[in-house]
């Protein structure tokens, strides 16, 4: 069958029509009834796998497209002056080159609310490692290394430091440590070695010196005063007991010797404070706020006892106490010869 003309026209004629043949119109060769229709629905099985692909890559170019605007949104956020140290923003580096970490968190916020620096995470097993490289030499090897290990997630870890000192950047400037925040113990391999040159002291007096001899009296008499103790721990777990003194024992025995203990670095009090949780819309706010007496007024104290002045103090007392005995001996024995030579 043919439509070249506008009406259809058999050219061959079979016994079963599908097998009749026709020239389908801009093709000079003929072909089946049968094998155009299979055509037909060929064409049209690839037609509709063409048009899902095509709504899947539609859908997989709008996605990106949105992708990329979005990550065009951050690049301009982030190549914007504004946006830095801000939250939400980037850590940027200041005119003299130091990265600044974003921290706009109010005073007194809780720690949950605190700006932090967070390395690794939870079940990591190695250790955190930061490196300083800031000497002059061309090894490999940092100059400075603080090291967080063993923890088990409840600030429980360790901090080991790589280098040859921990140290105050200024002299004589911070302390380790405070009476409201005390370490729990100090192990050291050596003894704690205490600055005592001459030319860092002004000299008040020297006991048992004739100069001094009234002020001199007094702490001999404070320290025969000092009582020692064995104690435990409120604080503590292990109930062992410890030797020492009590501070505000020590303090009066200066006052009863007219001194002030606060005059001795023997003796120190420091306004006891705490760390106190309030719930203030919503979020969690820590503070220090003071320690008050049962009054309600009148703030507490945290006293201290610098052992190595009060076991100095000991000392020097007991060297004169046995001067003091050595000298009543000797006159004794000077006065029993005298008398058996008599």
């Amino acid at each position: 069958m043919s439509v070249a003309t506008g009406n259809p026209v058999f050219e061959t004629v079979g016994g079963d029509a599908s097998a009749a043949t026709v020239t389908p119109t801009g093709r000079t060769t003929a072909g089946s009834l049968a094998d155009l229709a299979a055509q037909v629905v060929t064409n049209t099985t690839d037609a509709g796998t063409a048009k899902a692909n095509a709504a899947s890559a539609l859908n997989t170019a709008n996605s990106a497209a949105a992708q990329a605007t979005e990550a065009l949104s951050q690049a301009s956020k982030a190549i914007t002056s504004s946006s830095a140290n801000i939250a939400g923003g980037y850590a940027a580096l200041d005119g003299s080159g130091n990265a600044n970490v974003p921290g706009n968190m109010a005073v007194g916020a809780s720690n949950s609310g605190a700006r932090s620096f967070s390395i690794g995470h939870t079940g990591l097993k190695d250790w955190i490692r930061f490196q300083f490289y800031t000497g002059t030499g061309v090894a490999a090897n940092p100059d400075f290394v603080f090291i967080g290990m063993n923890g088990t997630g409840n600030t429980d870890g360790t901090c080991a430091l790589q280098g040859t000192a921990f140290q105050p950047l200024s002299s004589n400037t911070m302390t380790l440590g405070s009476s409201n925040n005390a370490w729990s113990g100090i192990t050291s391999q050596t003894a704690v070695d205490v600055i005592s040159d001459l030319n860092d002291k002004n000299i008040i007096g020297t006991l048992g010196n004739a100069t001094y001899a009234d002020v001199t009296a007094k702490l001999r008499v404070v320290w025969a005063s000092i009582s020692g103790v064995v104690y435990t721990l409120k604080s503590g777990q292990s109930g062992r007991q410890h030797i020492g003194v009590i501070a505000q024992y020590v303090a009066a025995a200066f006052k009863a010797e007219g001194l002030d203990a606060a005059d001795f670095g023997v003796w120190c009090s420091t306004p006891k404070k705490q760390i106190v949780t309030k719930a203030v819309d919503g979020q969690k706010i820590m503070s220090i706020e003071p320690v008050y007496e049962t009054d309600g007024k009148t703030q507490a104290t945290q006293e201290t006892i610098r052992y190595a002045e009060l076991l100095s103090l000991g000392l020097f007392c007991e060297k004169l106490e046995r001067a003091d005995l050595e000298a009543r001996v000797a006159a004794l024995e000077s006065k029993s010869t005298s008398s058996i030579a008599a």
